[in-house]
This record gives C-alpha cells, sequence and structure tokens, in this order.
C-alpha cells in the first residue's frame, strides 16, 4: 500500500497542506533527521549512532505499516541536503550516516517482505534497483547493491535490465580505475560486487560478461588507464567462486590480451582473490595479507604460499594455486617473484611446496633452477629430497627435453638413511627407493629418444643404486639390463667386454654361476662372440 508523503494536519487550509517544491516527497523521518543534524554535537562520533536509531525506528514502523511512497524510498537514499551536509564535523561523517541509513531501508524492505509480501509493490523494487545501478559505482553504491540482491524478491531480482547491470558495471570499474592508487579497499568492494552478481541469474551474469567484453573490445590502446581497467574487471571475476578455474583463467586471457600482463603485485592481488573464493584462505587472512606492508617481492608471494601451506586443506590450495597459474601461462612469473632476492627472505620450503604441487615436472625443475640460479657457491642449500621427485622422476625419464644426467641429478637418492633412523623407518625408505629404481629402470626401456647404449648406462646406474641401497639389485632390473644387452648385441653392436664381464659377476652374485653361465651362452648365441662368464 502507497501512501502520500506525509499526512497534512486535517485542521490547516489547503494552501498549507501544499508542501515546498524542495520538500515534495519528504517523509517525516528526513526532515526530521535533517532537523536533528542541524542540533547535534558530532564531535562525538557516538551522535550518529544516535541519529541513525532514531531514523531506523521511525522508518521501520512506516515501512511495516504500509505507509510510505516511491518518494519516501528515494528520498532515503539520499537523506542530506547541503545545508545537513556542513554540519558534520567531516565530510566522511555524513557518508556515513547516509551508508547506515540506507542499508536501514533495505533491511526494513526486506524485513517486511517477508511479514507480508504484498506490502511493498514490485514497481517500487524496480524502481529502487534502477536508482541504485544508476548511481556512479562508488565503493556505497556496490555495497547498496549486493543489499538490494540479498533483499529483494528473486522473481523481481531476475527482472533488473540487461542495461542496468552493465552500467553499474561499467560505472565501478571505471570508478576504481580512476582511484589515484591501488588500496585493500579496491579488493573489498570488488569482492563485494561479485557476490552481489553471483545472486543474480545466470542469464543475467552471462550478459554481464558479453557486455563487458563488448565494452572493453571497443576501447583501444595500451594506456594504463585501460590496463587499470580491465584489471579491475579481473578483481570482480576472481571474487567468483563458482567459475571453474578454466573459466577463470579463460576470463584472465582475453581480458588482458596480448597489449597488457598483470605486474607482480597485481597478479597476486587476483591470485589472492581467486584463493579466498575458492575458500582455500579465510577472509580473515585475505584482509590481514591486503593490509600487510612487504619489503620485498619475494616476501609477498611467499606468504600466500605459506598461509595454504598452514590452511585446512594445504593439498587443495596449492593445487588450485598451481592450476590457475599454469593456465594463465603465469607460473614462470611467480616462479621467478618468488625467488627474487633477497636470498634471506627465500623459504625453500615454500618453494618445494609450490614444486610439488604444481603436479608438472617442467615446472618444477624451472623453480629449482631459479633458486639454485640465484644462489652464490657460499649460499648453496642442499639438493632436494628424492621425495619431491620421486611423483615426477618417471614423466622426466620419458621426457626428451630431460635428459639423463639432469634426472639423476636431481633424485639424489643413491644414499642409504643416516644411521639414527628408526629401523622400521629406514627399511621403509629402503623399500621404496628399490620400487622407484625398478619403474624408472622400466621407463629407461621405454624411452624411445635414448639410445640402447644410454638405456644400458642407466640400467647400470638404477643397479648400482640398490646395490648401495640393499646390497645387490632386484630381479626385475637385473632382467631388464640382460634383455638390453642382447637387444644391443642382436642389433650387431659388439658390445664393451668389460660391461659384458661385470653382467656375468653380477649375475653369478645374486643367482649363482650356474645362471650366469646359461645367460653367458645364450649371449654368446646372440653375439656369436666368446663371454667370459660366472668369473
Amino acid at each position: 500500500m502507497e501512501m502520500p508523503a506525509d499526512d497534512a494536519a486535517p485542521d490547516q487550509p489547503a494552501e498549507h497542506q501544499r508542501e515546498h517544491p524542495s520538500s515534495i516527497g519528504l517523509s517525516r523521518e528526513v526532515t526530521q533527521l535533517r532537523a536533528n543534524i542541524s542540533r547535534a554535537d558530532f564531535s562525538d562520533e557516538k551522535a550518529l549512532q544516535i541519529l541513525r536509531r532514531t531514523y531506523r525506528r521511525s522508518l521501520r514502523r512506516r515501512i511495516e505499516a504500509g505507509r510510505f511512497s516511491a518518494d519516501h524510498i528515494l528520498a532515503s537514499l539520499n537523506p542530506l541536503d547541503a545545508q545537513s551536509k556542513r554540519c558534520f564535523a567531516s565530510a566522511q561523517q555524513g557518508n556515513r550516516l547516509v551508508a547506515m541509513i540506507r542499508r536501514t531501508l533495505l533491511s526494513a524492505m526486506g524485513d517486511a517482505h517477508e511479514q507480508d509480501p504484498a506490502v511493498i509493490s514490485p514497481t517500487l523494487w524496480l524502481l529502487l534497483a534502477e536508482r541504485i545501478c544508476s548511481a556512479a559505482g562508488s565503493n556505497q553504491d556496490v555495497s547498496l547493491f549486493y543489499r538490494l540482491t540479498q533483499v529483494m524478491p528473486a522473481l523481481l531480482r531476475a527482472q533488473i535490465s540487461r542495461q542496468l547491470i552493465s552500467s553499474l558495471a561499467r560505472a565501478f570499474v571505471t570508478a576504481q580505475a580512476s582511484r589515484h592508487g591501488i588500496f585493500s579497499h579496491w579488493l573489498l568492494a570488488a569482492a563485494t560486487f561479485s557476490k552481489a552478481l553471483q545472486n543474480l541469474t545466470a542469464l543475467q551474469c552471462h550478459e554481464l560478461d558479453q557486455d563487458m567484453h563488448e565494452f572493453f573490445s571497443h576501447r583501444g590502446g595500451g594506456t594504463e588507464m585501460e590496463y587499470r581497467l580491465r584489471f579491475s574487471w579481473m578483481t570482480v571475476k576472481a571474487h567468483d567462486g563458482r567459475a571453474t578455474t578454466e573459466c577463470f583463467s579463460e576470463t584472465y586471457k582475453k581480458m588482458m590480451g596480448p597489449d597488457f600482463s598483470l605486474n607482480s603485485l597485481h597478479l597476486w592481488q587476483i591470485l589472492m582473490a581467486r584463493l579466498v573464493a575458492t575458500e582455500a584462505i579465510d577472509e580473515a587472512q585475505y584482509k590481514a595479507r591486503l593490509e600487510t606492508e612487504y619489503s620485498f617481492v619475494n616476501q609477498r608471494w611467499t606468504d600466500l604460499v605459506v598461509a595454504l601451506m598452514e590452511s585446512k586443506n594445504p593439498d587443495s590450495g596449492l593445487t588450485e594455486l598451481c592450476r590457475c597459474l599454469v593456465t594463465m601461462d603465469e607460473f614462470d612469473t611467480v616462479g621467478q617473484a618468488l625467488t627474487s632476492p633477497p636470498p634471506a627472505s627465500l623459504r625453500m620450503d615454500a618453494v618445494q611446496a609450490l614444486a610439488t604441487a604444481c603436479n608438472d615436472h617442467r615446472e618444477a625443475i624451472k623453480l629449482y633452477e631459479a633458486v639454485f640460479a640465484k644462489m652464490s657457491a657460499s649460499n648453496m642449500p642442499h639438493p632436494w629430497a628424492w621425495t619431491i621427485w620421486a611423483k615426477y622422476v618417471e614423466d622426466m625419464i620419458l621426457d626428451a627435453q630431460v635428459n639423463s644426467p639432469l634426472v639423476w641429478k636431481l633424485i639424489n637418492m643413491g644414499r642409504r638413511p643416516p644411521l639414527d633412523t628408526d629401523a622400521e623407518k629406514a627399511a621403509q625408505e629402503v623399500a621404496a627407493k628399490m620400487q622407484l629404481l625398478d619403474r624408472m629402470g622400466q621407463r629407461f626401456t621405454q624411452s624411445p629418444h635414448l639410445s640402447d647404449r644410454q638405456v644400458l648406462r642407466n640400467l647400470q646406474r638404477c643397479i648400482k643404486h640398490q646395490r648401495v641401497l640393499s646390497g645387490r639389485p632386484t630381479p626385475c632390473i637385473l632382467d631388464m639390463l640382460i634383455d638390453m644387452m642382447a637387444l644391443d648385441l642382436c642389433k650387431g653392436q659388439t658390445g664393451r667386454s668389460a660391461r659384458l664381464n661385470w653382467l656375468m659377476d653380477l649375475i653369478a652374485e645374486t643367482r649363482g654361476p650356474q645362471e650366469a653361465k646359461k645367460v653367458g651362452e645364450a649371449l654368446q648365441m646372440v653375439a656369436n662372440c666368446p663371454i667370459a662368464a660366472g668369473r
């Protein structure tokens, strides 16, 4: 039910019932608010709370009773006139009071709708949406839009026009991009706007994406303003946890295009937003890190990785970070930032955690090489543990771009566990290494880019490590060596007598002289050359 803007006193003459044009549509709440402002002492912040509470009580009674009009609603959006604004100790005080009143208006409308859906007409809801979406795109406008999407009936929310939503989005990114600096409240405002958009329908969001793509496509030039506009929109998209990693990365590539690339700070901010949206880190950590002042680039990135390492689900969070970096083609950027000077700020556990989580042996190798390339001889860290490379070593062997000496340098597992290691744990480690060496041997034999002689040398190295670990090679790896030796001889290669004799000695040692003699005779038939067996 809609009522006139104010109830005129019945005993007044008709001409006195007409309001001055400047006050048409003002409710008694707004009129009283302005009067109270003129008498308030704003040296005490409590004055704002008193004004807000008084206004809220009266406004709620009016809305719940259905005694309001469109003019009342619009007046509450902008309740201050020039005279009342001058009464505040600062412009910020006035802005805070306006924000409080706007939130009160929407909360009261939401509560009234829950009690009686008919008390607020669809026309009023849509008028309110039109006014909010037509605003300048300030942080307060975005906050108000978010609150509107929370309390507005879903059927009516779906009727907010494409033009209005796009208008607010363009205004928001333009307002953000026009700011002097990029501060933490950029991202917090973007998070609020993103949450509001997530309350819209899938069709509305799809249409907005189309409109924003059109908006950017008609803007030319690689200027700083264009960069900031795109970054502003990416901060909104990054906060949408509904988007898959692939969709998020595709949006990033389309938005930045060939002309733009985020600098290290902005990339960090975007990824922080993505990680809080996917709940890899919580909002408290997010806000704290946005407000932290870092002295060096590597501190910022290290802090992000450590936050994920210490989160409730570190594996999931680190994997999401790496998937974003790889699909955005930004893994190298972060690798260089994470390992940048000064060396004292480098946390090896953070670099290793990223190397493990990336699930890409080439990216892991790049991280490793970035670390060691920037270390002086006196500051050189210990090689990484073999367990870090265990998950990658088979893929590295099969990769023609990774040479065998590098594989052995990285895996670095030929030593037995230290003497002070628990006996059970030591046995488990030896068993795991022996099994891994068996798998490595298998992959060497399956690598088409390796020559037979290269395969033989790598199998010999597998056996050498196994003998160090347990005193003898496994039957599996020994059979591989015999088969490769036979294949080498079958192809007409004369072979090195030292290698053949070493093999016979090894077979005799592990399987006995008779087996060595048997294998030697078989190889002699293949090579048609004498072999000293069983020595």
